[in-house]
């Protein structure tokens, strides 16, 4: 029977460690961005700077002088867009 010899290499595992976790921050943050609005699917996340920029929206969201401000950027920078395409067409 033949032997196999097993060789640890502790960094790596660490590595492989951090690498996984990381995977799972990385989804964790695509689950926000994509699902931010459905309070079941953020009740399953737990990673404490996910939690505070739900919070964060959360305030602003309920705070109608922010929402004001913000419809008023976006359309500004909307504004802006179509002026810079109508100029580059002349």
């Amino acid at each position: 029977m033949p032997r196999v010899l097993l060789v640890a290499d502790f960094g790596e595992l660490k590595k492989a460690d951090r690498l996984s976790r990381d995977q799972d921050v990385r989804a964790a943050w695509m689950t926000f961005f994509e699902h931010w609005r459905e309070e079941t699917t953020m009740a399953a996340i737990d990673h404490p700077p996910i939690r505070e920029a739900l919070s964060r929206i959360r305030q602003l969201s309920a705070d109608e002088e922010a929402r004001r401000l913000a419809f008023v950027r976006e359309r500004a920078l909307h504004e802006r867009r179509q002026a810079l395409r109508r100029d580059a067409l002349l």
